[in-house]
């Protein structure tokens, strides 16, 4: 695996983990009143990692 796209999957991963820790310890994955919480943070990791991953696979070629 490159180096260059390492951060974006780690970004994603992170994201990922965050919706994954809020399913199994409160049993929801999308709370509307807890919104500026997990679901932004996760939210701002999986964008940041998807449009990192995307601009360095079009860089690329």
């Amino acid at each position: 695996m490159k180096r260059n796209s390492l951060a974006p999957l780690i970004s994603i991963s992170v994201g990922i983990l965050i919706l994954i820790h809020h399913l199994i310890y409160w049993r929801i994955l999308f709370d509307p009143k807890d919104v500026l919480h997990h679901e932004f943070f996760a939210a701002v990791f999986i964008a940041f990692g998807t449009g990192a991953f995307l601009f360095r696979a079009e860089g690329s070629s």
